[in-house]
């Protein structure tokens, strides 16, 4: 029986060992800043393990890092109803929620982050960008038909200013 035990225990312990320290080093890629190539040497098993992934992750997560949002409300006006959505960064998980009035569709908790959150982390503005910056990031990265009346987005940042743009066809 202790033999049974010890050939499933070995591996979830080796997994769940795995998984520990992916975690770590995810989160020291977090709060670490761009620093020169050099610092890879640090630890090679983790520096040769990561390596192929750390292009995809690190690239995500300097997006992430990047983000000052706190709160994005998006509204597009139309002829025959509203496209709406609100994302918000809250310390217990993100919060997301889509309404289309031109289809009666609405979306809310993970379906809605799901779709919401690879838009915001394409976001590279903040505060100090241009409208026409602001504008062009919304047109690339949502799916606005060319008919609507009217773009507002209200970001809230996370120092806590609030900025309001609005774009008229």
């Amino acid at each position: 029986m202790n033999k049974k035990l010890a050939l499933y225990a070995v591996p979830l312990l080796a997994l769940s060992l795995a998984a520990c320290s992916t975690d770590k080093d995810e989160k020291k890629e977090e709060t670490k800043v761009e620093e020169p190539a050099s610092d890879t040497t640090n630890d090679s098993s983790s520096s040769s393990s990561s390596t192929d992934s750390s292009k995809d992750d690190s690239s995500t997560n300097e997006k992430v890092a990047e983000q000052p949002y706190k709160k994005m409300d998006l509204d597009v006006e139309y002829d025959k109803g509203d496209y709406t959505f609100e994302y918000e960064k809250k310390s217990n998980g993100d919060v997301a929620e889509i309404e289309d009035e031109r289809d009666n569709t609405k979306k809310t908790g993970d379906e809605a982050l799901g779709e919401l959150q690879p838009i915001v982390e394409k976001f590279t503005f903040d505060q100090n960008s241009s409208d026409e910056e602001v504008k062009k990031q919304i047109m690339d990265n949502i799916k606005i038909d060319d008919n609507y009346k009217s773009i507002k987005l209200e970001v809230k940042f996370d120092d806590g200013k609030e900025k309001e743009y609005k774009f008229v066809k």
